[in-house]
């Protein structure tokens, strides 16, 4: 077994809320076993964290991609990616709410971490804990099984606008018409249709509702409405990005894909 190390940064609390937000959206995508799973991949320049639903073929794919220092200090500099699952993200957001962030004083993490047996560059966080000087509590650390490994190359691939088959655009107000009417109605399944270049969105006959124009003429994707509470917007127009196999809506550091398969292999 490798030797284990330990390693502490400081927490930005000035955007500490801003993670624990970011993390709220991510575990809502979860299975619901112990509050969701995220998993962070944390190297000196980067961090990406995501969660995801589903094992050899992923359904939903949720991720945030942002600069390590916006969010995690370290001291000193260092040439590996750390692998970070929270098990508990509930928990943890619930948990870190204790903390007085309008103070001066300073907010640590400390981590334990092995060398990855089949990776030199990557190191498993094996414990985690997070202290001022009045309170701490330990991290609820889930074991790699938990959560399926995502290559950020791979992902960035797939990921890549010039590959989809088309786009369409919808407005926030039809964004929140569709969740409305898809809560009324018990059918789990959305259907995405293309018409004429007419895009509509439907729920077993029950309603039909036309949210844009494209030069597309025909295609059609069904998706599972549970995932809308996923699609979070910040500006009036969300573009939705329609590949072979899954929807992706990109917006600034944020990726979410929603599918009935979707693999990495």
């Amino acid at each position: 077994m490798s030797k284990a190390h330990k390693v502490t940064l400081e927490l930005n609390k000035d955007k500490f809320p801003d993670l624990l937000d970011k993390l709220g959206e991510l575990q809502k995508i979860g299975d619901g076993e112990q509050g969701g799973v995220v998993k962070l991949k944390i190297n000196k320049d980067e961090t990406i964290m995501y969660a995801l639903k589903g094992d050899s073929a992923i359904l939903a794919f949720k991720s945030y991609t942002f600069p390590t220092s916006d969010y995690f200090i370290f001291k000193d500099d260092f040439d590996f990616t750390f692998d970070f699952i929270i098990g508990s993200t509930q928990k943890f957001i619930k948990t870190s709410k204790i903390f007085n962030l309008s103070t001066d004083e300073k907010l640590k993490m400390t981590l334990s971490y092995r060398e990855n047996n089949n990776d030199e560059t990557m190191m498993q966080v094996r414990a985690a804990q997070i202290k001022d000087s009045k309170f701490k509590f330990s991290v609820i650390i889930a074991e790699p099984y938990k959560i399926r490994d995502i290559n950020k190359k791979l992902l960035m691939q797939k990921l890549d606008l010039d590959n989809a088959a088309w786009h369409f655009d919808c407005s926030k107000s039809d964004l929140d018409d569709i969740k409305k009417m898809a809560a009324i109605y018990d059918d789990s399944i959305l259907t995405i249709n293309v018409n004429e270049g007419d895009v509509e969105i439907s729920q077993a006959g029950q309603w039909n509702l036309n949210v844009a124009k494209i030069e597309e003429k025909g295609d059609s994707l069904s998706i599972d409405k549970k995932y809308l509470k996923l699609i979070t917007i910040k500006e009036d127009i969300i573009k939705f990005s329609i590949f072979d196999r899954f929807i992706l809506f990109k917006e600034d550091n944020m990726n979410l894909m929603i599918a009935y398969e979707l693999t990495f292999e």
